[in-house]
């Protein structure tokens, strides 16, 4: 799996495990061509589902040559950002 899309996955992965009330899965997909743009599908339990676009400047890649500090470092970073957006929009 190429770097980005693996990191797309890690991140879908822990947002998952603890979605904001009312939403029963999340897909997160996205392009990587200088800016990073990020498409948020939110699907809640009841109604229809929700698209957040975003842009993100600086996204990292987590590679398999990283060291376990360095990769969740990474990770957190993007999770944060990423949770705040879709807080701010469900809310």
């Amino acid at each position: 799996m190429d770097p980005f899309a693996n990191t797309l996955s890690l991140i879908e992965k822990r947002i998952s495990d603890n979605l904001p009330e009312g939403y029963r899965r999340l897909w997160i997909q996205g392009n990587q061509k200088g800016i990073t743009n990020l498409c948020i599908t939110l699907f809640p339990t009841v109604g229809i589902y929700t698209f957040i676009f975003h842009k993100i400047n600086g996204f990292k890649n987590v590679t398999d040559d990283m060291s376990p500090d360095i990769s969740d470092g990474i990770l957190d970073k993007h999770e944060y950002e990423i949770r705040k957006m879709i807080n701010s929009k469900t809310s």
